[in-house]
């Protein structure tokens, strides 16, 4: 059990090559660990080892049928892939087994939004905020839902989803990464590019890591590919993160 701890403590510092080896040795000890399972297919989803994501939580859900989250998360690196179909099903089916997890609502909710299904996006991004109001990710996906649909209400997402994030860049400093890099996102997608340019500098400024950095160029090209942004604002900050990750290596 205290791999697993370890294992996810160095997770949210985004440390995730000592991760990787707390829940590998978990797993050798326990082949039929969910927890360690789950844990390790995170850390792969989120370095970009999506087929070993994927083969983890399929063995997790062999393991325990009845798993909510690991259909969730499967579903969530199916949506990763583009796989929207195979995405909503596992989505649906973990929110049919547990409907209080507020990140499979907001998952299943970017995968309808790439799919065109508005409404159905804007409610489960609705009910994810519900269920944790402290998100700022959840207000962002509305407010990207909003713009596509043209529905109302755009602006006071934006603002929540700013507030939200800006406050907890003033919490714990081990953590405060995220927060930043997804206030540069936020700022990007306003667009705001005075203030990009600042939070960026701000981000870049407290050494962020390198999978810190791959994270938020993942999470610009995501917007990138959700709606339009401007080139001339945005391309000046992704080669700017380029160059931070280059400069990491």
């Amino acid at each position: 059990m205290h791999l697993i701890s370890r294992g996810a403590a160095y997770n949210n510092l985004r440390r995730y090559e000592d991760a990787l080896a707390d829940f590998d040795r978990a797993l050798s000890l326990d082949h039929h660990d969910t927890w360690a399972l789950e844990f390790r297919g995170l850390v792969h989803h989120r370095m970009g080892h999506h087929e070993a994501a994927l083969s983890d939580y399929t063995d997790a859900i062999t393991v325990d049928p009845q798993g909510a989250w690991a259909y969730a998360a499967r579903g969530n690196v199916h949506l990763t892939l583009g796989h929207h179909e195979r995405a909503l099903a596992d989505l649906d089916h973990s929110l049919a087994l547990e409907s209080l997890f507020p990140w499979p609502h907001c998952w299943r909710g970017e995968t309808y939004r790439a799919l065109g299904r508005y409404e159905e996006a804007l409610s489960d991004f609705a009910r994810a905020a519900e269920l944790r109001p402290d998100c700022g990710w959840f207000p962002y996906q509305a407010a990207l839902a909003m713009r596509l649909s043209g529905t109302s209400g755009e602006a006071e997402q934006w603002q929540r989803a700013m507030a939200l994030y800006e406050a907890q860049t003033l919490g714990e400093a081990a953590f405060a990464h995220l927060p930043r890099s997804n206030l540069l996102v936020v700022l990007c997608a306003l667009p705001d590019w005075e203030r990009a340019e600042e939070q960026l500098r701000a981000f870049l400024s407290h050494a962020p890591s390198r999978h810190q950095i791959a994270e938020a160029l993942t999470d610009l090209a995501d917007l990138q590919q959700a709606v339009h942004v401007d080139p001339d604002g945005l391309l000046p900050i992704v080669a700017r993160l380029r160059d931070a990750l280059d400069d990491s290596a």
